[in-house]
């Protein structure tokens, strides 16, 4: 699972860092057409390496924002959040950047072409690197094991649809902790909550579901700070908002 993680956030950063070399050239293109690429060299003495230093820049915002925790995203609405707010800040910083420079003469037609090309690409590039790993996940490969802490019944239909209707995310349920096996499930009940960093060490278990009833709420810092410190995902959903929090 790590070994398919890392190889998967190699290939979409390595894709993020021709998205935005293509982007700069083509927003050059369209903005200034056959004047362009030897027009730079009015700002930069060597143009090629501050391009080279500027990708190098937004990959560490885009890291920075969190664009590459990708086991935190389950649904396209969060990537698109997400990749516009790693692609905001970097619009952010290099506005900063050109005013700390004096460079305010670079046209703001082709900064809004590339932050918008850039954006499209950075998505486009994301979606398509997750349908390929999607197929390894679909058919058994590089699943995510997860396991449920509660027995709120509210929380299980969330989980269930996740397995049952979307295989491509390749989640697979190893049990659940519970002060009592009357969860009307078929998973395994594996022992109770305090039981969980345990479990953690003898089994494979890549993320953490909070499913805390009402009443057992004061156990949820003690269970979130148990997984986080054997650097598992922990997710808390909301079943009346339809989607979750991931922590870790």
């Amino acid at each position: 699972m790590r070994v398919m993680r890392i190889g998967f956030t190699t290939v979409v950063v390595i894709g993020h860092a021709v998205v935005i070399v293509a982007s700069m050239l083509f927003a050059t293109w369209l903005r200034y057409s056959a004047e362009e690429p030897p027009r730079w060299g009015e700002f930069f003495a060597d143009p090629w390496f501050v391009l080279a230093g500027y990708v190098i820049l937004a990959l560490v915002i885009f890291n920075w924002t969190g664009l590459y925790r990708f086991d935190q995203r389950w649904t396209m609405r969060s990537e698109i959040r997400d990749s516009v707010k790693a692609v905001g800040s970097l619009a952010v910083v290099t506005l900063v950047l050109l005013y700390l420079f004096k460079l305010e003469q670079v046209s703001r037609l082709l900064l809004v072409a590339f932050f918008a090309l850039t954006w499209v690409g950075v998505l486009l590039t994301t979606i398509a690197v997750r349908k390929l790993y999607a197929r390894r996940r679909a058919s058994g490969k590089g699943v995510r094991h997860l396991l449920i802490v509660g027995t709120d019944p509210a929380v299980i239909p969330l989980i269930d649809n996740l397995v049952d209707n979307h295989p491509d995310l390749g989640i697979r349920v190893s049990g659940y902790l519970g002060y009592s096996q009357g969860l009307d499930s078929d998973l395994a009940y594996l022992g109770k909550p305090p039981d969980l960093p345990r479990i953690l060490q003898e089994r494979v278990i890549d993320e953490v579901v909070v499913a805390l009833t009402p009443g057992d709420l004061w156990e949820l810092d003690t269970i979130v700070h148990a997984a986080q410190e054997q650097g598992k995902t922990v997710r808390i959903p909301l079943p009346s908002m339809g989607y979750s929090i991931a922590a870790g």
